[in-house]
Formats: structure tokens, sequence, C-alpha cells
């Protein structure tokens, strides 16, 4: 019952991609989602005695939760989207030129959810293009290198700038590529931990660490937008150790007074292939839709397919 109530919260939308408004400036470009309409009681009861009613045949609502990816150029925001979403990863992948929009469809408790996932280019040439992706967003994920300690300093500018265009959006502070930080040595891996978690405290926001290429913790990161956003108990654990991939809800705190044994080295993959510490499981059919913008990877224009979604156990 306290799923339903939360995702009644939701803005209800078609089951097609938001739609632009292309006589605006690329800048001022907003998604306008066609909503629905939920039938009354009323409405209800005329369609039992025979009345008709469109809304009888329509098919079941579902909530759509727009996530915008934030955060500077190769810290890993196209491979986050493209694993959780496609299932694959490619460590040749282009810089992302404007706004790219990707969406799956997930099942929470016997719910379908809807993920719309905004990528924006991290050169500030895009910047202007920021309302595109959090106007109307109800997560922000703040994305940076973990292998690079300075993308972590860049995200207080980012994380500025994405709430002066939207004051409600629910933060996720993720650090991406977790295997390379692994091999740094012990005490750079404990500085990034203390300064990432310090900043995820600030901004009151949960704190994952992730790595799409193996994957590791890919899934977990949209498990915590929805427990965010619903307010759900959760069912997946925090992760609190040095060496380990930290999983904090917000206001966790770290455990840095020991350190968890060094995960076994994945087996070799091909483009696409899952590593024995692969976290997507129970797949099960689902939609999925992209787009791009302001030209979306170089050399690719526009990107339509199908995938599988998962079923998310929160």
């Amino acid at each position: 019952v306290g799923t339903q109530r939360a995702l009644a919260g939701l803005v209800i939308c078609e089951d097609s991609p938001p739609r632009l408004d292309r006589r605006a400036h690329t800048a001022d470009l907003r998604p306008m989602p066609a909503q629905r309409t939920v039938p009354t009681s009323s409405q209800s009861r005329n369609s039992e005695s025979g009345a008709p009613a469109a809304a009888a045949s329509a098919p079941p609502l579902r909530p759509l939760i727009k996530v915008a990816l934030l955060g500077d150029s190769q810290v890993g925001k196209t491979s986050l989207m493209n694993r959780f979403i496609e299932g694959t990863f490619d460590d040749t992948e282009l810089q992302t030129q404007g706004v790219n929009f990707m969406e799956k469809t997930v099942s929470i408790r016997g719910h379908e959810v809807t993920f719309s996932i905004w990528d924006i280019g991290g050169h500030k040439d895009f910047e202007s293009m920021l309302p595109l992706a959090c106007n109307d967003a109800a997560a922000m994920l703040l994305l940076f290198d973990l292998s690079k300690p300075e993308t972590l300093d860049r995200i207080r500018v980012w994380h500025q700038k994405a709430r002066e265009r939207n004051k409600f959006a629910t933060p996720v502070l993720v650090g991406c590529k977790f295997d390379l930080m692994l091999e740094a040595p012990l005490e750079e891996q404990r500085h990034i931990v203390q300064m990432s978690h310090q900043f995820a405290k600030a901004i009151n926001a949960p704190l994952v660490f992730c790595a799409p290429s193996v994957p590791i913790n890919v899934t977990n990161v949209f498990k915590v937008i929805l427990i965010s956003l619903f307010g759900l108990e959760p069912a997946v654990p925090q992760l609190t150790r040095l060496g380990e991939p930290l999983l904090l809800y917000a206001g966790g705190e770290l455990d840095l007074d020991s350190v968890a044994e060094p995960p076994p080295p994945p087996l070799p993959r091909s483009n696409g292939g899952a590593s024995p510490l692969a976290d997507v499981a129970g797949m099960a059919p689902a939609s999925l839709r992209s787009n791009s913008f302001g030209g979306g990877h170089a050399g690719a224009e526009k990107t339509w397919g199908a995938s599988s979604g998962a079923s998310l156990g929160v």
C-alpha cells in the first residue's frame, strides 16, 4: 500500500519519450510529458454499469522518473547509462556532444516504473543545455571519477548550477571507476573515500561507488533513487568499509577502522559481457528508447533500439 501511495504521487506519463518544444532555443528546451487523467470513482462506477469510459480500456498507469546525469567529461556518465539500460560497456565510447536521453522500464514490487535518463556532455560548451537535463528531474546523479579526485572538486560547481534550475530533485553522489581506484595506494583510497563522504553529508545525499566496466553497483545506483524517492525500507544493505564499493544512504557513516578484502579479478569479457561480479539479475521484458540533442555522440545522431528491463528488488 505504501508503494502504491508513493507511486501515485509521481507524474503519470504516456509510454513515449518526452516531447520537446523545438520552437524554443536549445538551452530553453523543456521535456513536456503528456499527462493522463486517473479515472474518478464515479467514472469507474459508470464503467461497471456498462457506460462507455475510455479509461476502462487504457493500459495501466506507469510513473516516469526523470534522472539527470551531471559531471565532468569522461567520468563515466554515458557508461553508467549504457550499462544500466542496455547491459553493455564500451571503453572506446566517444565523448557526449550535447544531451542524450534513454528510457528503461523496471518492475518494483509488482509496479512498473520508467526511468528517463538524461546524459549531458561534461564540457563547459554544453552547460547551456543544463535546463534540458535538470528541468522536471526527480533525481540528479552527481558523478565523479574515483581515480581523479579533481573531478570531485568540480561536483560542487555542478551541484550549485543544477540547484539553480531544480531545487527539489533528489541528489545522489556517484563515484565511478571503482575498479581503477582499487589500483591506487591505500592512503589515496582513504582520502577520496573521506572527501566524497564529507561532500555527500554536506548535501544530504546517498553515496554510491560503482564500476560500469565490471559491472559493480550499477543497478544499486537506481535502487537507491527509488528508495530515496518513495521512502522505501531498503533491502540493499549498506557497504561502509574501505576497499568496498561504498553504498551509503543519506546520513550513513563510514567504517574506516577495517579494510575489506580485495575482490577476485574479473574474468575476461567481450563488449557487453558480464563478469562474475555482475549485479544485474532478474531480467524481464521492458521498453527502451533513446535519442540525442545537440549532436548526441560524435558520429551518432540518433539511436533507437530495444533491450531488457530488470526487476529491482528494493
